[in-house]
């Protein structure tokens, strides 16, 4: 049995965060209560998240660093498959 990979390593949105000299309290406060300084940390980190975890911290980066086009999932992480949980 193929382990499961939860642990994907440092994520893009790590790097865009740092180069902006931002950090956690940055995405939670602009995320209205919606994301924990917990949820960003994994973000950040590369742990797996939902997709709907993904898409808050998304719209919360795109309040703090408003950019057109607009943030997109895959560009803030390097998931095998960005919208589907991890394989066993």
């Amino acid at each position: 049995m193929k382990p499961i990979t939860r642990n994907l390593g440092p994520q893009p949105l790590d790097r865009i965060m740092t180069e902006a000299g931002l950090d956690n309290a940055a995405l939670v406060e602009a995320s209205g209560g919606r994301l924990t300084f917990k949820q960003v940390g994994k973000a950040r980190r590369g742990r797996w998240l939902t997709l709907r975890i993904r898409l808050r911290v998304r719209d919360a980066l795109a309040r703090v660093l408003p950019r057109m086009p607009e943030w997109k999932t895959v560009e803030l992480f390097d998931y095998p498959d960005a919208d589907s949980p991890p394989q066993a």
